[in-house]
């Protein structure tokens, strides 16, 4: 892109590459972390593990650029997740693997190394519930999900019964509970129906179930009832004074744990006693022997023994989305958007650290981190050599707020208090859009800049080719950094509504979603949503809330986000050259007589020489045109996950992309 962010760390330098080095620093930090409370099993700290040389995992893709160009790609990501805040996580470990629901895909990752080895996609575009529906089975060999029984790694088994409310699987791992009205016990072995358990007493909402071979255990929200083989009813083995929210079994099926809205608690279902462990947590799991409770504490999570007394306690770098025991000993847990293991007695587990981007070093050759280790990867020949951090320009009196330095190829310097860059929408809700802006730049000094916010998902400030950009979801305004004069207000997009509906339905107007700015500041580039709307089930429009989430979501019954790219000439006055429709692929004509449009929520990127702009998509496409042109020129399809990152080489011959799984890439840009 035009300008460089960079954020200065404790000792002055600074570190290029805003997406890489948060998520470096913490890999590093977890690495080289042991200091954390363990007794027993055994109170001492490990040792550092040392540094080991990096060996090339920087591999030449089968797929190449829709020119002919060799794709470099990078190493493979280890534990790398996609969770969206609004969707949730799921995961469950099994047989040394770890399953993973995130977003509208599950996974399965191997635990040796981190290494992804499966991923499945629901028949159905969208499932509500694939999330809160996955279920394991101990083994490992039987996964359900989104109402669908899968035979490991996700191999679609035909349906002989309805898996739309599978429950769980019993302790041996043969048998399917599927739980609605009442309770049917499936082999997996014949798909068929063995033993059908009595009714329950009254209705209640379903948390756990499990069946041991002699009885099945039922845990709803205010009771726990058993029965054994054969029973023609239900026995109440224990009931809580507060309904339980939310309930895991061990996988032994002796215990559990659960939450109230006071409490965390650990049940024993052999004797039917409760005992309260800590306060609420929403974040909790239980070891397989029902011994252990992990959950999280603030900023640390904490290991305590049926007892209460407590074992460990792990530091947390980001917000944990999930924890979860992969045996009685080591517990995962989600970091930010990787998963991490953690050894009770021996600390954080190692494994080895991939290859990764870092920046651009040359024209022709890039700056990789690895571990502890920086290198120089040539582009053309692949070989690499010792390489240390570029360190940004020192810039003289810039203030001690100051925590990002933007350069131009200018050479003029932007210094703020805000790490800018455009956030993916999976990621927004961890930014909060800061309505003040502090920069200073040697010739104008320090200068504020106000921001007035309208919804979650403002893009909010971006400081690109020496201009500051304030981006609410409905306008766009340019700043010049130096004297604070408000340069254009843009009036982007088109209401795909009269003004009356518009009024009625505020939601359905066009939203401001990416931009960047070219490298000299003459050029902007974006894209804008709005809502396409056929309800061909409801007579009238949903409203703002259910229209969000449903567009979000791309539930084609109640809407489908169209996106929208723009083009502006910023000089000498700002100027719309093209608008045109992100489709990159055959569409498919919706109701309303209008193609869907491909989801768009990826970066923008300009070239340096300000020629071509390059846009990032949801289906992993980036696609490439000219500033003059709304024709798209080329169309590289070299990620399956959505773009997350997109930076050219600074004389344009080659591109770094990567997705939201971590698959790295970098290809000859090769422009027409």
């Amino acid at each position: 892109m035009g300008a460089a962010h960079r954020r200065n760390d404790a000792g002055g330098r600074t570190n290029t590459g805003p997406a890489v080095i948060p998520r470096l620093a913490i890999v590093l930090a977890m690495a080289a972390c042991g200091g954390e409370r363990s007794a027993p099993p055994d109170p001492t700290p490990p040792p550092r593990q040392k540094p080991t040389a990096p060996t090339s995992d920087i591999v030449v893709s089968s797929t190449k650029t829709s020119a002919g160009g060799v794709v470099l790609e990078l190493g493979t990501p280890r534990f790398q997740t996609t969770p969206d805040p609004g969707l949730g996580f799921e995961v469950r470990l099994a047989a040394d693997r770890a399953f993973v629901a995130d977003r509208d895909e599950a996974k399965i990752f191997e635990l040796a190394h981190g290494t992804l080895i499966a991923r499945w996609n629901p028949s159905a575009f969208t499932c509500d519930d694939m999330i809160a529906s996955l279920r394991v089975s101990s083994d490992g060999r039987w996964v359900a999900t989104c109402g669908e029984l899968l035979e490991s790694p996700f191999h679609t088994v035909t349906p002989g019964v309805d898996y739309s409310y599978l429950a769980g699987f019993s302790v041996d791992s043969k048998l399917a509970i599927v739980a609605h009205d009442d309770v049917k016990l499936i082999d997996l072995a014949t798909k068929k129906i063995v033993t059908t358990l009595p009714a329950p007493p009254i209705a209640d909402q379903t948390l756990a179930i499990t069946y041991d071979g002699a009885r099945a255990t039922w845990i709803r929200s205010k009771d726990v009832l058993v029965a054994a083989s054969g029973a023609t009813s239900w026995t109440v083995l224990m009931k809580s004074p507060l309904p339980w929210k939310t309930v895991e079994l061990a996988r032994g099926g002796t215990a559990a744990a659960a939450t109230t809205a006071t409490s965390l608690e650990r049940l024993d279902l052999k004797s039917a006693t409760t005992k309260v462990i800590a306060p609420a947590s929403p974040i909790f799991a239980i070891s397989p022997d029902g011994d252990r409770i992990a959950y999280s504490a603030g900023t640390e999570l904490r290991v305590v023994r049926g007892t209460g007394d407590r074992i460990a306690t792990i530091p947390k770098a980001e917000r944990v989305g999930r924890v979860t025991f992969a045996d009685d000993n080591v517990l995962a847990y989600l970091d930010d958007q990787t998963l991490r293991l953690h050894d009770l007695a021996k600390g954080p587990r190692a494994i080895e650290s991939p290859s990764r981007f870092h920046s651009w070093g040359s024209d022709s050759a890039a700056i990789i981190a690895r571990g502890t280790y920086l290198e120089q990867l040539a582009i053309a020949t692949r070989a690499t050599s010792p390489a240390t951090a570029p360190i940004a320009p020192v810039v003289a009196g810039a203030p001690p707020w100051a925590t990002s330095v933007t350069t131009a190829p200018d050479g003029s310097v932007i210094a703020s208090d805000l790490v800018l860059h455009d956030t993916p929408i999976w990621r927004r809700a961890k930014f909060e859009c800061e309505p003040k802006l502090r920069v200073w730049t040697p010739k104008g000094g320090e200068r504020a800049f106000t921001l007035v916010p309208t919804d979650d998902d403002d893009p909010c400030w971006h400081i690109e080719g020496s201009r500051v950009i304030a981006a609410t979801t409905k306008s766009i305004a340019i700043y010049n950094p130096v004297t604070g004069h408000k340069l254009a207000s843009l009036d982007v997009g088109a209401p795909p509504l009269p003004a009356a509906d518009r009024a009625k339905h505020p939601a359905l107007a066009q939203h401001y979603w990416m931009a960047a700015v070219s490298p000299r500041g003459t050029h902007l580039a974006l894209w804008w949503r709005r809502a396409d709307v056929f309800a061909p089930q409801k007579s009238d429009l949903p409203d703002a809330d259910e229209l969000e989430t449903s567009c979000r979501r791309d539930r084609s019954y109640s809407c489908v986000p169209e996106y929208f790219a723009e083009v502006w000439s910023l000089e000498p006055k700002p100027q719309r050259l093209w608008q045109s429709r992100l489709d990159a692929r055959p569409p498919v004509v919706s109701t309303r007589g209008w193609p869907e449009s491909k989801l768009a929520s990826s970066p923008i990127a300009f070239t340096h020489d300000g020629k071509h702009v390059l846009f990032g998509f949801d289906d992993g496409d980036i696609v490439i045109r000219a500033i003059d042109a709304a024709t798209a020129m080329r169309v590289e399809s070299l990620h399956r996950a959505p773009v997350s990152r997109i930076e050219v080489s600074p004389n344009d011959s080659y591109v770094f992309s990567e997705d939201t799984e971590g698959a790295q890439r970098i290809w000859p840009l090769a422009r027409p």
